[in-house]
């Protein structure tokens, strides 16, 4: 009898283990999710069902809630490569590069000819400014055809000032064609050399040839926004979330937009999105702190802002918002403190104008 009801209960897990991957398969990701967590109440440490459901959690844009499903699953199988990679990517989306970083390193080391991890690994190096790994890391493959190895290392010379052979390996795009990759490589190039207009131009080229590439959306709204017209950032950041929904700009200046147009309601809901990306981001911090005191919150105005000047110290804005917040408080030596930290500030950030002219 007991046989019996152990092969019962052993057929009834395996149809709803069935039940949840054709869920997940046909992009029902809420349900999927519903029944992956479900299985692992009757069984904690089955590692498929913890995969599956970080993947379905990054999906769905809940990245905390991934990498601990994926962390659980490593403490029963921490040797598994594919669990191991989407933690990393995990990381990744969060811009936790520090903590995506080894696991990627290690992975490499495993699987040097996986052309995934080098690039995602390239890319950590590009944001961090460590040029000289990027290009150590890519040289060997300077020749493969995937776009993205030329826009890494093209990128990676240029700013490590081999300006010459960056402009050459960059030129390789442009002679397969000006794809959408080439041009928004260019553009971001244009970008953070404040060319503004040249930015724009090459962007909008970008897009008229695959408005889907990830990314290409959030850089143009940026452009748009330095240019003055938040209304056209407004849908480039939207135009990302279409292909990104889980997008850290684009939310972090759509929270941002929304905010100061005082939808508060739209403003928090991209904010929270934002946060769940990058929960120790500043910017994050600061766009929530003033939504809270756009609303009346003053107590947890307070907190976010105090937050953020203890993080970025130098960051002014942050103090001024602060200042108000303290005020609206009655805490009128708290506000005078960081009004004069302010004054402090401007008298440096003037004293510096003056070196440089």
């Amino acid at each position: 009898m007991l046989l019996c009801c152990l092969l019962l209960l052993a057929a009834t897990f395996e149809e709803a283990w069935k039940e949840a991957v054709a869920l997940h398969q046909r992009g029902e990701l809420e349900a999927a999710a519903t029944r992956y967590q479900d299985l692992l109440r009757q069984r904690p440490q089955f590692v498929p069902a913890l995969s599956n459901l970080g993947a379905v959690l990054v999906r769905l844009g809940r990245l905390q809630e991934a990498i601990d499903s994926y962390q659980k699953a490593l403490r029963h199988q921490p040797n598994h490569p594919g669990i191991r990679l989407n933690l990393a990517l995990a990381y990744y989306q969060q811009s936790r590069l520090e903590e995506a970083r080894p696991l990627l390193e290690a992975l490499h080391a495993e699987h040097p000819n996986d052309l995934q991890v080098r690039l995602l690994l390239g890319d950590i190096f590009l944001r961090q400014g460590q040029n000289k790994n990027v290009i150590a890391l890519l040289e060997p493959i300077e020749n493969h055809p995937d776009p993205a190895v030329t826009y890494q290392l093209g990128a990676a010379l240029i700013r490590d000032g081999q300006l010459e052979r960056g402009q050459r390996i960059i030129d390789r795009l442009f002679a397969r064609g000006e794809s959408a990759e080439a041009l928004m490589l260019l553009g971001s190039l244009q970008f953070e050399a404040q060319d503004n207009k040249a930015a724009m131009n090459t962007l909008a080229k970008a897009l008229r040839k695959n408005p889907r590439l990830p990314g290409l959306n959030s850089l143009y709204g940026r452009a748009k926004l330095t240019d003055g017209d938040p209304e056209a950032a407004r849908q480039a950041f939207l135009a990302e979330l279409q292909v990104n929904p889980a997008d850290f700009e684009a939310n972090l200046y759509l929270g941002s937009l929304y905010r100061q147009d005082k939808d508060y309601e739209a403003a928090r809901r991209h904010l929270a999105q934002a946060a769940a990306v990058r929960p120790q981001s500043v910017a994050v911090k600061y766009q929530l702190g003033s939504l809270e005191l756009a609303v009346g919150h003053l107590d947890r105005a307070v907190q976010l802002l105090e937050q953020v000047t203890a993080e970025a110290p130098a960051f002014i804005e942050g103090h001024v918002t602060l200042a108000t917040a303290y005020y609206r408080q009655k805490r009128k030596a708290d506000g005078d403190r960081e009004r004069a930290v302010v004054e402090r500030l401007n008298a440096e950030a003037q004293q510096k104008e003056l070196r440089i002219q």
